[in-house]
């Protein structure tokens, strides 16, 4: 894929770009699906661990997580919730 000008002046000016179709439907319903487990796993816990870095007011009814630990490697349900 190759950028015609208007798009590099969005990426430049907002940072991203919005490119509607890029990936498929299927593929966005599996990283969502996934997505909502690391996010349904990350509510029994209280404080980041090895695997979960979760934001300071993160809560079991109101998850916040900053990020996952190469969650490409943990996805499939490897994550094991004991880890910390």
């Amino acid at each position: 894929m190759i950028l015609d000008e208007a798009q590099r002046a969005a990426y430049q000016r907002d940072g991203f770009l919005v490119l509607p179709g890029f990936v498929d439907e299927g593929w966005l319903a599996r990283l969502r699906a996934t997505t909502a487990e690391f996010i349904e796993q990350s509510r029994a816990l209280t404080e980041s661990t090895r695997v979960f870095d979760l934001e300071p007011d993160h809560s079991a009814t109101k998850p916040r997580l900053r990020r996952l630990v190469s969650p490409a490697d943990l996805s499939c349900g490897a994550v094991p919730m004991g880890i910390s």
